[in-house]
């Protein structure tokens, strides 16, 4: 351990020992003085101690060389002592005390230099500190400011999320509730779909059935007609007639059946207009129920009609079939056509 380092060791045993600040000094003086054996001064007292003001460790150090002046002032002045060893040992004392009183004065003098120079430096850091401060006020004031501006944004943000966040679980659950709709609209869609395509090919095969039917009456006209060629001109106009209109009928339902497509195509295409097609699809349907009816029964009145022009066509040429089997003995007798034996119009010879 160096002289510095004892020097700070023997301090901090003297600081935990003295806590009064004249006292901590003076004995720091005392230390160095007579156990160093270095003069103090109140800047190194300062540096050491470094408690209390700045006047205190020069008012400590005076009082210690006050005290020591008294103490050795004491010793000289003991009557014990002889009159030479006095003489020079208040000179030796009174050339110390110069000296010493010089060094102090220096010390003190370097010390308030120092000292004005710290003040002043010190008084500078201070008013750059003040600056610093306001300026650090300022910005904290702006930082609080714009910390509250940022606080009623979050707010307002944190408001509309909310409210964001609430219209997006109603439109969740609307959403689910509209592809519930969706679903069902589709399924009752393709029920729809499935029973017109199942109306529709109930039409299409009672169209193959009258046009079948339409095309056996047909053949069945022919091959009455080819038998029956001397039937009279009001027979053949009334046939005439009956597959004009029949071909009529089944122009009227082919048309039907094109407008019934055209009508499917249509609901193909839009299928918010489905149930409106589908009604007027199934007036269609019962119109052309109404038409087949009808046709069915004009055909069956045609038929009647027929058989009774040909009984009536028969009943007149029978008088002159009877003439000639007269005459004609040698021939076969035919069995006349009468009410009671009608024509066979299958179409089928015997």
């Amino acid at each position: 351990m160096n002289a510095n380092q004892q020097l700070q060791h023997d301090v901090e045993s003297l600081r935990a020992n003295f806590t009064d600040t004249q006292d901590l000094y003076r004995e720091v003086c005392a230390m160095m003085f007579f156990r160093h054996g270095i003069t103090p001064t109140a800047n190194r007292l300062y540096q050491l101690v470094r408690k209390g003001s700045m006047s205190a460790p020069a008012a400590a150090l005076a009082q210690f060389w006050e005290d020591l002046r008294e103490k050795s002032r004491v010793r000289i002045e003991h009557p014990d002592l002889p009159d030479a060893l006095q003489a020079t040992a208040g000179e030796l004392l009174a050339a110390l005390w110069r000296e010493a009183l010089s060094n102090a004065n220096e010390s003190l003098a370097m010390f308030r230099a120092d000292m004005t120079e710290a003040l002043k430096e010190a008084q500078a850091v201070s008013v750059e500190h003040q600056l610093m401060a306001k300026q650090a006020e300022a910005e904290s004031e702006q930082v609080k400011d714009a910390l509250q501006s940022l606080q009623r944004e979050y707010d307002v943000l944190e408001e509309q999320l909310m409210a964001e966040q609430s219209a997006k679980l109603s439109l969740n659950a609307r959403l689910v509730e509209i592809q519930a709709q969706r679903d069902e609209l589709s399924a009752s869609l393709e029920r729809a779909r499935l029973d017109f395509a199942a109306e529709l090919e109930k039409v299409h095969q009672a169209q193959l059935l009258a046009e079948m039917r339409y095309t056996d009456l047909e053949r069945h006209a022919l091959l009455d007609m080819d038998r029956e060629r001397t039937t009279s001109a009001k027979t053949k106009k009334e046939l005439e007639n009956l597959s004009q209109s029949m071909t009529k009928q089944l122009d009227h339902l082919r048309k039907e059946n094109i407008k019934l497509l055209e009508q499917l195509a249509e609901q193909g295409r839009n299928l918010g207009k489905f149930e409106g097609a589908l009604g007027e699809a199934r007036a269609s349907y019962l119109h052309l129920q109404n038409e087949l009816v009808l046709c069915k029964q004009h055909l069956i009145e045609r038929e009647a009609n027929l058989v009774a022009l040909q009984a009536e066509n028969i009943r007149l040429k029978a008088p002159a079939r009877n003439k000639q089997q007269t005459g004609s003995t040698n021939k076969p007798k035919r069995t006349p056509k009468t009410k009671d034996n009608p024509p066979d119009l299958s179409g089928r010879k015997k």
